[in-house]
């Protein structure tokens, strides 16, 4: 699963709580 906190582009319930770091 990879992470891309690109503005929440990959919003989703498995990397949700990564978008805020």
């Amino acid at each position: 699963n990879q992470v891309e906190a690109d503005g929440g582009k990959s919003l989703d319930l498995s990397n949700y709580p990564y978008i805020f770091m």
